[in-house]
């Protein structure tokens, strides 16, 4: 009732007033003030206490006649408990969705997509409040690969692109055409020692893994030497690791210390609470066959999809970018009339960049990335240099990682960074490139946006948790601080500050 209120006094009242200055004699004034003074007293209940009060009237006047039904307030809704949905597997390959088991009712849903038995995709399917037919399951599947159902990874601009003859592909500078390159593999480690056997392993046993593979361990304080104890540890066990030790806090410090040791032609990076499935590598290297990309991104689902944290955490964005094949260039960098959104290229936890680009363009911003006040936005800032110097970036979703989220509550709050990042970003790539657009996205944008979300909270009307919408929010008001506190780090550390 007060939303409908609300809505009718901000739609209707303005455009009355206007009216009955303007016509008087067709559009009362009076008759506007008494709508208005009507609107009032029923979201402030006195109609409702009116009608109370008459009902007892009557009842006292009539004694012998039925009583009044009574007037109740309806009662209020409940905000549903936040428990994890049900994850449905769905594997394209065996049997698909006749094959899957549907759990109890619930009003929504998980639906992972595998192809046989490797995670492809995963994606919320609301129900309505009913149950999960398997005919809705294959609707659901169907709008949501689209053509990839039937061909991983393509999209539908792909379809539309051969179908209109196609277009040569676009040259970048300095580039020959070749096969897809070998390719060393740098992976950085921050703080969380728990996790260093995974991608190296994994990597270490892919069909045709590298033979150059490399860890750059850094941390903070206490925590840092247990991290280069454990990776050396790990790394002893594991042919052609070299373990390469950065003091200096911060993912872009390490991943900078490291580069400079690995030879090949691409240098692909991974994060470290990232696990490699099979057929990764050449998946995420296929795509420089075209002598334009410069850098290629690759897919990260979520490995502990079951969790109410990790889906929460994909609800707001995660670091998944779908399951259709799509390139950016400059023209895609300029085309907006507001920032272009190289965070949705993807993510360095699953990256490959061409070596002629790292040694053009310099390397990682250390005023951004994970350790540092800034939170991220380390590889948006790279995106953003590799497009504007002409190159161009491929995201391949058949090159898939498993992320593992954090899965608690605590934890989940550390999505702080993730805001905070995003305006250092901004902040930084409008002093170093001078690049306004990002500014007016901080100003205006970005509250219109948690405004939205949080009027879903409070309303009902959207299930974000109000203690994440709080966090974001007070991760972006914290942004340009953070900003400008790593830069002052750097300076007062003596290392190199990008301007």
């Amino acid at each position: 009732m007060t939303r409908f209120s609300a809505t009718w006094f901000l739609r209707h009242y303005p455009r009355a007033s206007v009216r009955s200055l303007v016509w008087p004699r067709m559009y009362s004034p009076d008759l506007v003030g008494a709508g208005t003074r009507g609107v009032l007293d029923a979201v402030a209940g006195r109609c409702y206490r009116r009608a109370q009060a008459q009902a007892v009237e009557q009842d006292a006047r009539h004694p012998g006649h039925p009583p009044s039904p009574p007037l109740v307030h309806r009662p209020a809704e409940p905000r549903r408990p936040h428990r994890p949905d049900p994850v449905v597997d769905v594997d394209l390959l065996r049997g698909g969705p006749a094959a899957a088991h549907l759990p109890s009712l619930r009003c929504a849903r998980r639906v992972r997509g595998l192809r046989d038995g490797r995670p492809q995709s995963s994606f919320a399917l609301a129900t309505g409040g009913g149950g999960l037919s398997r005919a809705r399951l294959v609707a659901g599947l169907v709008d949501h690969l689209g053509p990839a159902l039937l061909a991983p990874g393509t999209s539908w601009a792909e379809l539309h692109q051969a179908r209109a003859g196609g277009r040569p592909a676009r040259r970048g500078p300095g580039r020959s055409d070749r096969a897809p390159p070998a390719a060393p593999v740098r992976r950085a480690l921050r703080q969380r020692a728990h996790g260093d056997a995974r991608p190296a392993a994994t990597v270490a046993l892919q069909p045709h893994a590298p033979g150059g593979l490399g860890a750059s361990p850094a941390g903070r304080a206490g925590r840092q030497l247990r991290g280069r104890t454990t990776t050396r540890r790990v790394a002893a066990d594991l042919p052609g690791v070299q373990v390469v030790s950065e003091p200096w806090p911060g993912l872009s410090p390490a991943r900078n210390a490291g580069l400079p040791h690995l030879t090949g032609d691409v240098v692909v990076l991974v994060d470290d609470d990232v696990v490699i499935t099979p057929g990764w590598l050449e998946e995420l290297l296929s795509p420089f066959c075209d002598p334009a990309v410069g850098a290629v991104t690759g897919n990260v689902l979520p490995a502990n999809l079951e969790l109410l944290d990790p889906q929460t955490f994909e609800d707001c964005g995660g670091p998944g970018r779908g399951l259709h094949r799509h390139t950016d260039d400059r023209a895609w960098l300029d085309a907006p009339l507001g920032p272009a959104p190289t965070w949705q290229i993807g993510a360095t936890a699953n990256a490959a960049v061409c070596r002629d680009v790292l040694a053009g363009h310099g390397p990682f911003d250390e005023a951004l990335g994970p350790g540092r006040p800034s939170g991220v936005g380390e590889d948006t800032e790279y995106f953003y240099r590799v497009l504007r110097a002409g190159w161009t970036i491929a995201y391949q979703p058949t090159a898939v990682v498993l992320y593992h989220h954090r899965a608690d509550r605590p934890s989940l709050r550390q999505m702080r960074a993730c805001s905070t990042g995003h305006v250092a970003y901004h902040r930084q790539v409008a002093a170093r490139h001078g690049e306004l657009r990002g500014l007016g996205r901080i100003a205006l944008r970005l509250p219109q946006h948690h405004n939205r979300r949080f009027a879903g909270a409070t309303l009902g009307t959207d299930d974000d948790p109000l203690d994440v919408l709080g966090t974001e929010v007070a991760g972006v008001l914290a942004g340009p601080g953070a900003w400008w506190r790593s830069r002052r780090a750097l300076r007062e550390a003596g290392r190199p500050v990008p301007d």
